[in-house]
């Protein structure tokens, strides 16, 4: 006795639909996640592109003020001079680059004034007047 081919083929039958329709969820899955990826991708491209438009505008800014600009890190090493900055003190980029500075300060005492001075600022206090 032989089985008819709808009989033996039934199990692989209901095994290939079960395969194709894990196939199909797979595939749904992955273009769901590249769909979010995509997008994801396009607002970090937006943001920087916003970024980059916010940085140009303050160093424009900062570069065309009349007044002194300075950042330095906590121990006065300088990390950003602008033009007038420059100007004031007749130097160059290059030339306060890693330098302090309150080593432009040469009285000693408003040095530690100074000194004093940074000391006491805080991320709540961070003017000092």
């Amino acid at each position: 006795i032989a089985l008819s081919p709808d009989d033996y083929l039934a199990a692989w039958r209901t095994d290939t639909l079960r395969l194709a329709i894990l196939v199909a969820l797979f595939l749904l899955a992955s273009l769901t996640a590249a769909g979010i990826q995509y997008r994801a991708g396009q607002r970090q491209q937006e943001a920087n592109a916003a970024i980059l438009q916010q940085k140009s505008l303050y160093h424009e800014l900062v570069e065309n003020t009349p007044m002194l600009v300075v950042r330095y890190l906590p121990d006065t090493t300088i990390s950003f001079a602008n033009t007038a900055y420059l100007n004031f003190f007749d130097t160059t980029a290059e030339a306060i680059a890693g330098r302090r500075w309150l080593d432009f300060i040469h009285e000693r005492s408003d040095r530690e004034a100074v000194q004093e001075r940074i000391a006491s600022l805080t991320p709540e206090h961070s003017v000092s007047t």
